[in-house]
Parts: structure tokens; sequence; C-alpha cells
């Protein structure tokens, strides 16, 4: 059903608003980006993600640049020229300061006829901020704790990036010895390519031939040890991203052992990075792995590489045996089955792979909502926290983060990173103001949390969401949520008159998950559509 109410009349016709859907989209993805001119001058890492491309044509003003969806290419029917992004960014730096915020009368007027809707239940919470200034425009139950679902994510992933930085990467590694008392964990060398040559980020050639000659000491068992790397592959073919490969790691862990004339190894691996129980309180269920540092494509047994997939029962044995196998293939003799094992203290790195950056799997995470990878970064959170890496210790972590960007945690909980777990409260002011602080310019590092969000009609878990008739078609960026009798949304939209806000809706205790989606999805295309003055 399209949107209708009288703030429909704040767009007056034949403005960009009415654009074909191509051009929406290149609009939008620009102006998710352009928050404001200091937002887009200290963007972070523009350099990984799912919007590459997007970004490049921002920053270097490619002309005829921009994003296509749903049209033709150049030269074919339906195809044409997007629109430059550096008009669209010079159009919102003008106006990001100035144009006018809505008030709560008129956000009133818009929202609460759509609030009506019995499709959303009982129990709804609203909150709508102005990202400029940060104040809360309009609310409803906007402080009651409700099951967030997979809003969540956008909490792991704001403490993700304060507590880790936007540039750090999860090593994979593999060290000589096994049986000691080590802590797992891996280094964090510097790689642009997510991998690391053998001997570590510091040492230099001496460095590594001294631990190649210490390879076979002990005895001649090598670690395989996980790093927390939710995103590394043992396929052939890369997914998105460029993940680190673990026949990478095969390769230079022949290659290494090779050098020392080391032909026959033992195998362990060491998963002593993350406490705790690796089962998520839903059970066996398709839509996450059990919760290890050490995993090969994120447990999935078929060729997927996102949304629900039978899942293996011990990822970090598999992914042993799967690098036992490379090492045979690449002229290692593997004897017997790969153990688990801690690293000792003392042991020397053979060789190690490093994760895309942290930036880019925050970006992944809320594009595709994966729970693996959310998972992955609430325990990460804990390990730079120093406490345990557990589902309670990462509760504790990424709730410690927050509190420390002085967000309104009243009545928060944090039973896990992904929001699978029906004990997670978050509120729907909190969400809003997790994506204020996304879009201040002066934390730049938080800025894929907004890079990472699905734009309406377009991307991520929102491509098959919003009509071409709808407001909120490309203007939209949200983070979806569903469990059964949960809907959110949580995000950011321009305004018909260029202010940029955030939002959170939540619904608890609905009974119709299609229509509370629909209603959703209106109140969002209402903030797309008006001025609400």
């Amino acid at each position: 059903m399209p949107e209708t109410g009288w703030w429909r009349s704040r767009r007056p016709a034949g403005g960009w608003w009415d654009l074909p859907a191509w051009q929406l989209a290149a609009v939008s993805a620009v102006l998710g980006l352009a928050l404001t001119a200091g937002a887009v001058t200290a963007a972070g890492p523009w350099d990984s993600g799912q919007r590459t491309a997007e970004r490049a044509r921002a920053a270097h003003g490619e002309r005829g640049g921009g994003e296509r969806h749903g049209g033709g290419l150049p030269g074919q029917p339906g195809g044409g020229v997007a629109p430059q992004a550096t008009a669209v960014l010079a159009a919102l730096d003008a106006t990001a300061g100035s144009a006018p915020p809505p008030t709560a009368t008129g956000l009133g007027d818009a929202l609460t006829p759509l609030l009506d809707d019995p499709a959303l239940g009982s129990r709804s919470s609203v909150a709508v901020a102005d990202a400029l200034t940060g104040r809360i425009v309009h609310g409803t139950r906007r402080n009651a704790p409700v099951v967030p679902a997979s809003t969540i994510k956008i909490a792991t992933a704001v403490a993700a990036l304060s507590a880790l930085g936007p540039d750090h990467r999860l090593t994979t590694e593999v060290v000589t010895g096994g049986g000691g008392e080590g802590d797992g964990k891996g280094g964090d060398g510097k790689g642009g390519d997510g991998t690391e040559e053998a001997g570590g980020k510091d040492a230099g050639e001496d460095g590594k031939s001294a631990a190649r000659k210490r390879a076979a000491a002990g005895d001649g068992t090598i670690v395989l040890v996980g790093g927390g790397d939710p995103t590394l592959t043992a396929r052939a073919a890369r997914g998105p991203g460029n993940p680190a490969s673990l026949r990478d790691l095969a390769d230079r862990t022949a290659r290494a052992l090779k050098e020392k004339d080391t032909r026959a190894v033992r195998l362990a691996y060491d998963t002593s990075r993350w406490s705790g129980k690796a089962r998520h309180s839903i059970g066996v269920n398709e839509n996450i792995a059990p919760v290890v540092p050490l995993s090969t494509d994120m447990g999935r047994l078929d060729d997927s590489v996102r949304g629900p997939a039978p899942r293996s029962a011990d990822p970090a044995r598999d992914a042993a045996g799967t690098f036992a196998g490379l090492l045979r293939e690449r002229g290692i003799t593997v004897s017997g089955k790969p153990r688990q094992a801690t690293a000792g203290a003392g042991a020397e790195r053979l060789a190690a792979v490093r994760s895309m950056p942290v930036a880019a799997l925050v970006e992944r995470a809320l594009t595709n909502s994966d729970n693996d990878i959310a998972e992955a970064l609430a325990r990460e959170t804990a390990v730079a926290a120093g406490v345990p890496a557990s589902f309670s210790g990462a509760g504790r972590a990424v709730r410690d983060r927050l509190a420390g960007l002085d967000l309104p945690l009243r009545g928060a909980r944090f039973a896990d990173g992904s929001g699978l777990d029906r004990d997670d409260r978050l509120t729907a002011a909190l969400l809003a103001q997790l994506l204020v602080r996304s879009a201040d310019p002066a934390r730049p590092e938080l800025r894929p949390v907004l890079t990472g969000l699905p734009v309406a009609g377009f991307s991520g878990t929102l491509r098959g969401r919003y009509t071409d008739a709808s407001a909120g078609t490309g203007m939209v960026r949200a983070k979806t949520g569903t469990l059964t009798g949960v809907n959110t949304l949580a995000g950011t939209v321009v305004d018909a008159d260029g202010r940029l806000l955030s939002f959170a809706f939540v619904t608890n205790g609905s009974t119709d998950p299609h229509g509370a989606q629909t209603a959703l999805d209106r109140l969002a295309s209402a903030l797309a559509n008006c001025g609400c003055r």
C-alpha cells in the first residue's frame, strides 16, 4: 500500500526525489556516506567493504559515475548515465548544516497514524534523532527495553570498531610445538592483502630463518592457532572482500618446513583464544555455526557465503582436518589426526594469514546480517578488553565500550552479539543514538557502521523490500531485525529538507511478520518523504 498523508506534499514534483530508481540509488549511496562535510573528510577506511565502487566515484568525481540498479547498461535500452557523485556531495555539503530539523509535532503528525497499524502489535517503540545535534526529536516508548533481534548488530559493530579500530586484522597462524600453556593469540601484523609472510610482523629474514630452524623441535608438532577470523576460507575461489585463505597458510607453512628440510609433522589445533560454550543458546541452527575462533567458511557445509546453510558441528576440528589435507598436497606428511592443544608460550611462528580489516567485517555483518561475523566481533571486543571471550564476557565488554561513548544504556542487556538470543534488550533511543555516534565527524572510526547499512530496495537484507513507488526506496539505509513476534528497523534517512536523521522502529509481540515489516518500511518512508515541521 502506498504511503498516504499530508506530509507527502512536502516534496514538490520535479525534484531529484522524482528521479528514476537507478538515479535514486546513486544519490542514496552517496548520501548515506556524506553525512556532513567533516564526515566526508574523515570517513575512515573507504577502501573496504561492500560498496568500493560507489566510494571510488565519490572520491574521484568519475564522470558518468554512479551505481546502477535495475536499469540497462549505457548504450542499451533503459540505460543511461548516473549523476556525478561529486555533484551530490556538493549539494549535501551545502545543506547538511543549514537544512531545518523536523519538529516533534510534525514527526508525530506523520508517524502516529502509521503506528496505529494493527500489524505492529501492542508493543511498539520509536525514536527519531537529529544526526547533526544528537537530539531525540520524536519518541514513543523510546526508553522501554525491547527485544532488538538483529539490530543489536549495530551495537556490536560500534563496540568492536571502538575497541579494535577499523584497520585491525585478525591473525590465523601456525606455530611450532604444542601442549604448552600459551594464550593462543595471534599477532596483528600489517599487510594490505589480508595475509602475512612466515616469520611474523617484525621479523626480518634472519628472524624468519631462526623460526624455521626450530620448526621441527620437540615432538615435531605444529599448531594451527585460531585467531578469531570468521571469514577464513578453505575454498579455491575467494569470496567478496578477499578473505584470508587457509590454502595460502598451507603454502607458507609447507615452504617454511621444507626450508628446514622437515617433511613430516604432527598437527594440533588451538582454540583457546575464546572461552565458554561454543553453541549458541538457539541450539543447532542453520543461521549460525558453533562460535569458535578457528573455522573455515563459517562452518558452512555447502558453497554459500551468506544466509542459512547446513553447518559443521565442530568447525575447528574440521578446519584442522582440511589444513592437514592441504599440507599433504604440498608434500608434507601429517601423522595421525589433528588433536586439540594449546600452543606453548615460547612457540615460534611459522606462517600466518590475516583477515580483511575490521571495518570490512563490520560492513559485511550489517549488510548481510551475518550472525557468525557479529559473534566474532563481540568476542574480539572481549579479547581487546582482557576479559573472557565468552558469550557473557563479550556482553560485558560490549556494554563497557558503549558506556565509554556516553550512550543511554539503562535497561540494555547483551546476551549475544548477533541478536539471535531473546534475552537481548535494547531501547529505541539507544539504537538511534548508536547511529548518531556513527555519524559524528569526530568519530571516523565508526563510519563503517553507516556504510554497512543496507540500502532500501537495492542491497543486503533490504534488497527485496520497498517498491519503486515508495519514498524510502534508495533513501533509507537501515539494519533489519526479525525473530518470531519481533520486527525491527534502525538506520538513517535524509528527509525532504535535506536533514540527516537516525531512527529506530521496534515492535515486539506482532503476529503478522510480513505486515509488521511493511508497516516499519512505511514509517521509514514517511521520514524520507517529509520535512515534518
